[in-house]
């Protein structure tokens, strides 16, 4: 990922641009991956709708049977 200044070159393989108003500044993905899905939800401050079923990350301390839900 990179902070670049909003008239910064953009590279080769640069697949998506987040912009802010505020700072003048964008975050760039930047690598030979190929970013597969970008997607817009809106949502509360948790997570949107469309992947709030994604499980816990098995480090993350609430992880366990309980956490996995019905």
């Amino acid at each position: 990922m990179l902070i670049a200044s909003r008239d910064a070159v953009i590279g080769p393989h640069e697949r998506a641009l987040w912009s802010s108003t505020e700072s003048g500044k964008e975050l760039r993905p930047d690598g030979d991956y190929i970013l597969g899905h970008l997607m817009y939800g809106k949502g509360a401050a948790g997570l949107p709708s469309p992947i709030d079923r994604i499980a816990l990350d098995p480090f993350d301390p609430q992880f366990g049977p309980a956490a996995a839900g019905p």
